[in-house]
C-alpha cells in the first residue's frame, strides 16, 4: 500500500491547488497547439512540465524548456509540484528520466519529505531507473530517512542493493578517469607546458600491481563556508596518478574524495570502508590538500577540515588530526606513509582562515602516534603557511612530492631530503612572508 502513496499524495495535492486537473489533461492528451491556449503563466509552464514529465511527453517538456520553464523547479510546500525528474520517475518513464538528465536535471534533486528521483523509483519497484540513476552518479544514500537503499530492502528488492552499488561504483570510477584525462589536458594547453607532472609522469617507468598497496586521497578546492585552496583539485589528480604507476596501486585500492566528494560523512564512510580492507602486511598512503585548523577552545589542537565544514565552529572529533592518525596508525598495516599538503596554522597561501587572526599565527598541538610504522611528511611546520605554485598550476608541496616520486626516490628519507631542499627554496623565492619548510615526524627509513 505505502507504495503508492507518493503518487496519491501528488494527485492529492494538484487536485486542491485548483487548476492542475485541467493541465494534467492537457499534458497526457493535448498538443503543443493546446498548450500554447492552455498555458498563459510561468507557473502553468512548471506545473505542466512536471505532469508531462510524469506521462512522458518528450516532445511537450522539450517545448516547455524551450519556452522558459526551469527543469528543476519544484514548490516547497505541501502541496507543492515535485521536480520533473522526481515524477518522471514515478511515472516510470526511463526515457523521459534519461532525457531529462541528459538536458541539465539535477540527479539528487530532493522533494520537500527528502525524496529523490532514485528512491521514489525504488519505493515503486522500477528498478530499470534505479539503475540508470546509479549509473549517472546519483547518490543512493541521499534523502531524509527512506534513501534508495532503504526503499529497496523495505520493498522486496534487497537483492538489487548490492548490483546497483556496484554500477555506481564502476559509474563513479569511470568518470574520475574522464575527469582526470580532461583537466591534465586543459591544464597543459592553459599553461602551454608549464604544468610538467603529465609529461614527466608519461615519460617514467611503471611499477606492477601490488595489492597490498592501499591509497587514500582527501582533497578540497572549494569550500562551502570558507576560502578556496587553490591547485588543490589538480594536484590531488595528478597525485593518484603518480602514486598509482608509480608504486603499483590499484584502482580498486584507491580512495578519491575531491571537493564535494569530501564532505565529512564521506571521509568517514570511506575512510572506515577502506581501513576495514586493509590486511596485515600491507602498506596505506595517505594524502590530505586543504585546510587545517587549530582549535583555541582545545589547546590549539589541529583538525582537518571536510569541505562541509565551517572553521567557527569545529567540534566533530572524527576530523582531529590524532584521531585519524590513530584510526591509520592502528590499522592492520604494516606501513603508513602520510603526505599532508596543509600546515595547521590557520591560513593558507599566506592568508589567514581562523577569524581574528592576521599576522600571528597559531601554533598547533603536537600530536602522537606509532611513530615506528608510521611517517607523516607535512607541507610546512605549524607556523607557516602551505603555498600555491602559480608557475605550475599546483601546491607548492605537492608539485615537489610528485617531482620526487616519478625521480624514483625509493624510501622516505631520500624523499623528504628532495621535497625540502626545492620547497624550501622556492618558497625563498617568492618571498620571506612565503617561507615553507616541510617537516616529517614518525620513522624517516620507511621504503616505499
Amino acid at each position: 500500500m505505502r507504495t503508492k502513496l507518493i503518487i496519491i499524495a501528488i494527485f492529492i495535492g494538484f487536485i486542491f491547488s485548483g487548476c492542475v486537473p485541467k493541465l494534467a489533461t492537457v499534458a497526457e492528451d493535448g498538443n503543443i497547439a493546446s498548450i500554447k491556449k492552455e498555458v498563459l503563466s510561468i507557473d502553468d509552464k512548471q506545473e505542466l512540465l512536471s505532469w508531462s514529465a510524469y506521462y512522458g511527453k518528450i516532445d511537450k517538456v522539450k517545448y516547455l524548456l524551450e519556452d522558459g520553464a526551469d527543469i528543476n523547479y519544484y514548490k516547497d510546500e505541501m502541496l507543492g509540484l515535485y521536480p520533473a525528474i522526481a515524477l518522471g520517475a514515478s511515472g516510470n518513464n526511463l526515457e523521459m528520466v534519461k532525457y531529462l538528465v541528459e538536458n541539465g536535471a539535477d540527479i539528487d534533486k530532493q522533494t520537500k519529505y527528502g525524496r529523490t528521483a532514485a528512491s521514489i523509483a525504488a519505493q515503486l519497484g522500477y528498478l530499470d531507473i534505479v539503475r540508470y540513476l546509479a549509473e549517472e552518479g546519483a547518490d543512493l544514500y541521499a534523502g531524509k530517512g527512506l534513501n534508495t537503499i532503504i526503499e529497496l530492502k523495505d520493498n522486496g528488492h534487497e537483492y538489487f542493493i548490492p548490483i546497483v552499488l556496484d554500477i555506481q561504483k564502476e559509474a563513479k570510477l569511470k568518470k574520475q578517469q574522464l575527469a582526470v584525462k580532461t583537466q591534465t589536458s586543459h591544464l597543459e594547453q592553459k599553461n602551454s607546458g608549464l604544468d610538467d607532472i603529465p609529461l614527466l609522469l608519461k615519460n617514467a617507468k611503471a611499477h606492477k600491481i601490488d595489492n597490498t598497496k592501499w591509497l587514500f586521497i582527501i582533497a578540497i578546492e572549494n569550500y562551502e563556508y570558507t576560502s578556496p585552496v587553490v591547485y588543490s583539485a589538480n594536484s590531488a589528480l595528478q597525485f593518484k596518478s603518480v602514486m598509482q604507476k608509480r608504486l603499483g596501486i590499484s584502482e580498486k585500492n584507491t580512495r578519491t574524495l575531491i571537493n564535494q566528494g569530501a564532505t565529512s560523512a564521506k571521509i568517514d564512510y570511506n575512510l572506515k570502508d577502506m581501513l576495514r580492507r586493509v590486511k596485515e602486511g600491507d602498506t596505506i598512503y595517505f594524502y590530505y590538500s586543504g585546510h587545517g585548523i587549530p582549535v583555541a577552545s582545545q589547546n590549539n589542537a589541529p583538525y582537518m577540515l571536510a569541505q562541509d565544514m565551517n572553521p567557527a565552529y569545529m567540534t566533530d572529533e572524527r576530523f582531529k588530526l590524532q584521531n585519524i592518525y590513530k584510526s591509520l596508525s592502528d590499522s592492520k598495516a604494516a606501513k603508513v606513509v602520510a603526505f599532508i599538503d596543509s600546515c595547521f596554522s590557520g591560513g593558507t597561501d599566506n592568508q589567514s582562515l581562523v577569524k581574528g587572526v592576521a599576522a600571528a599565527r597559531m601554533i598547533p598541538k603536537k600530536v602522537t602516534f606509532d611513530k615506528s610504522k608510521m611517517i607523516v611528511i607535512s607541507a610546512g611546520s605549524g607556523i607557516q603557511y602551505s603555498n600555491k605554485y602559480d608557475d605550475k598550476a599546483n601546491r607548492l608541496f605537492s608539485y615537489y612530492l610528485m617531482r620526487g616520486l616519478i625521480k624514483n626516490n625509493s624510501n622516505t628519507s631520500r624523499l623528504y631530503d628532495y621535497v625540502k631542499s626545492n620547497v624550501q627554496e622556492k618558497s625563498y623565492e617568492m618571498g620571506a612572508s612565503y617561507e615553507q619548510v616541510p617537516v616529517y615526524d614518525g620513522n624517516i627509513g620507511l621504503d616505499f
